[in-house]
């Protein structure tokens, strides 16, 4: 589904409004989601949901064309957090979010999404996926590192509940 309006997103934000560990990270995304649909010049955006029992069980959101990862690259050069060589060329995507419902994790479903995904940008010819994961435990950046993701650059982050938050940013290759 591509996302055109924000009243389409309303119902998959809807399985993530009840989950307060996302607080912060679904006002992030929502932020950003507002931002594309209010101007398509800055990337546009592919959900992926995974239905079952006539309700969401998870869903994937993807920008393609996003200025935010042209930043990235500047400032990870910048930061020496890779070499100088580094480049997000024209063929990357941005995995902006992925969730599954409490109740389905570990039976599948972030693994279909993702393949579901992958599939998708491989028809595209998008060569690389990118994407910024923030977890307090490790089971999120462990999902993605076991389907083939690679940690370009990982740190710690302390936000205001003064829980170490672990961020990595990672990249799949696609071709």
């Amino acid at each position: 589904m591509l996302l055109k309006s924000a009243s389409k997103l309303d119902h998959i934000w809807s399985v993530v409004r009840d989950d307060k560990r996302y607080e912060r990270s679904l006002a992030r995304v929502s932020t950003e989601v507002g931002k594309l649909i209010q101007d398509p010049s800055k990337g546009w955006l592919k959900v992926f949901v995974e239905l079952g029992e006539g309700e969401v069980w998870g869903f994937g959101l993807v920008v393609v064309g996003s200025e935010k990862l042209i930043r990235w690259q500047r400032v990870f050069v910048e930061e020496e957090w890779v070499s100088r060589k580094f480049r997000m060329d024209d063929d990357r995507v941005e995995l902006l979010y992925l969730y599954v419902v409490e109740k389905q994790r570990r039976k599948g479903v972030g693994t279909r999404l993702l393949a579901e995904i992958w599939s998708w940008c491989r028809k595209k010819r998008y060569g690389l996926m990118y994407a910024m994961v923030s977890e307090v435990g490790d089971r999120a950046i462990r999902f993605y590192l076991d389907r083939g993701g690679r940690v370009l650059y990982k740190f710690e982050v302390d936000d205001d509940s003064q829980v170490p938050v672990e961020t990595a940013f990672m990249v799949w290759k696609l071709d």
